[in-house]
């Protein structure tokens, strides 16, 4: 399991701006690939920023749950210990 000794606050705001910026631009993307036509030339190139988009994202996901899979774990095990309390 990979352990990671301290992230900084700012860190953790440098992955949640990208995340954001991420997500706006899959938005648009979409946005636009419902409004245009496939015929039309551009739609290929938003297709295509769509996709990229969308796997930089996921991968800044998957980075953001790995640098809190402490907490994560540490949920779970409460989660386990005292049931009712999350109920």
């Amino acid at each position: 399991m990979i352990r990671f000794k301290s992230v900084t606050p700012r860190t953790h705001l440098i992955l949640d701006i990208i995340s954001f910026v991420l997500f706006v631009a899959l938005v648009i993307s979409a946005l636009v690939q419902l409004l245009i036509t496939e015929a039309d030339p551009a739609y290929l190139l938003w297709h295509h920023i769509h996709g990229i988009a969308g796997i930089l994202f996921s991968s800044v996901i998957m980075l953001h749950l790995l640098l809190h899979i402490r907490w994560i774990e540490s949920q779970i095990k409460r989660l386990f210990k005292h049931p009712a309390a999350y109920r």
